[in-house]
């Protein structure tokens, strides 16, 4: 009895361990490789772009703070209780969706508050989740963790499953751009501010979901040449990407973010382009494309750890 179920955990260890690896290598042997299209542009120049002070405040009304149960991690344990925090309209027809990853250390109500008045502008619904840990996990977050979000946001606001989007910052940037590679979920594009996934860890797209990449030309944390690495690493693997570098700017998201928002959500491909509010940087100028996609830099795409909180 005690030799089966040593067995046992053997071979699901082994499964834990390898499984992931056999599917990566198999998708790359059977399926052919996608090439998708990658350009670089210059972004508007945001007041506030430089260092800030690092000091940031939640708004007590960023957003309604909403609870579901989701399944035991891994399929180990008892279920748990996870929170996310939502905005916008709760009846009426469908609207277009942005899901928000926040950065290392911080909550959903953070991106809620650097999203809200364009949400207000735009009639659309934000859902923001709150990471288990300090960082993402594609174990405690990964897609069927984002099926069971939607559906919970869907029995509390008005939803559009068609017209559905993706942003993150930092580490959340860099979880949003691997659940895109991996095909998770039903985004139609993706966003990311200061974050990229390790290049190790992307496989040719099973969905070629468009990927959109911000990053300041002083950022220390996600650079911009591992940022370019990684896009045009993703751009081989089949996904049309992007990358916008914004002048003087750094990590720091919370002073250009509500601003940066208008930004990200044009580049999104949205319906309907977001007006520009008095004092509200132009669109971002594109001053280089290549295509078809550039040999990959020698710096490479590196997977950074940047301290919280982000």
């Amino acid at each position: 009895m005690i030799r089966r179920v040593l067995r046992k955990l053997v071979v699901m260890a082994t499964l834990w361990l390898l499984g992931p690896i056999a599917l990566v290598l198999g998708h790359a042997a059977l399926l052919p490789d996608r090439v998708g299209a990658y350009d670089e542009r210059t972004g508007p120049t945001f007041d506030g772009a430089g260092r800030g002070p690092y000091v940031y405040q939640v708004p007590a009304d960023a957003g309604t703070l909403h609870e579901f149960q989701i399944g035991p991690v891994a399929g180990f344990g008892a279920p748990e209780e996870r929170l996310w925090h939502g905005f916008g309209p709760t009846d009426g027809p469908p609207r277009p969706v942005i899901v928000l990853l926040h950065g290392a250390g911080r909550n959903g109500a953070s991106m809620i508050d650097m999203w809200q008045d364009l949400a207000k502008r735009q009639n659309v619904v934000l859902v923001a989740p709150d990471a288990r840990a300090p960082r993402w996990s594609l174990v405690t977050e990964g897609p069927m963790f984002l099926s069971a979000l939607l559906k919970d946001a869907a029995e509390q606001y008005a939803i559009d499953f068609k017209s559905i989007y993706l942003v993150g910052h930092s580490d959340g940037g860099a979880h949003a751009m691997r659940i895109a590679n991996l095909g998770g979920g039903v985004f139609r594009a993706v966003a990311t501010h200061s974050g990229h996934s390790n290049r190790l860890r992307m496989i040719p797209a099973l969905n070629p979901v468009p990927i959109h990449s911000f990053v300041g030309d002083a950022d220390v944390a996600f650079t911009v040449e591992s940022s370019r690495a990684a896009l045009t690493h993703l751009a081989r693997a089949g996904h049309p990407t992007s990358l916008t570098v914004i002048p003087g700017h750094n990590h720091w998201y919370y002073g250009i973010g509500k601003n940066l928002a208008s930004v990200m959500w044009q580049r999104l491909g949205a319906d309907q382009a977001p007006p520009q509010s008095p004092g509200s940087p132009p669109p971002a100028q594109m001053v280089q494309r290549s295509a078809p996609v550039p040999t990959d830099r020698a710096t490479g795409a590196k997977w950074v750890r940047v301290p919280g909180n982000d």
